[in-house]
């Protein structure tokens, strides 16, 4: 457990900007060398997935946070 909330905050915002950073930029590569012909629509399902990866995460966090504070 951290000892404030603060931490937390920096540490997810630190970790999840880095990775976030590492998947866009790494499937935009992936996608540019593997489609030719359909590369905008790979790129299009490719970005929606991560987004709604991103609003499948809030609630997850949220569930999580709530059950370490009846601890």
């Amino acid at each position: 457990m951290l000892p404030r909330i603060e931490y937390l905050y920096l540490t997810m915002g630190l970790f999840c900007g880095f990775g976030v950073g590492l998947m866009d930029f790494s499937s935009v590569f992936i996608i540019g060398v593997d489609f030719d012909k359909n590369r905008a629509t790979a790129m299009g399902i490719s970005f929606s997935g991560s987004g709604l990866g991103y609003l499948l995460m809030t609630p997850l966090m949220h569930g999580g946070m709530s059950k370490g504070e009846s601890t």
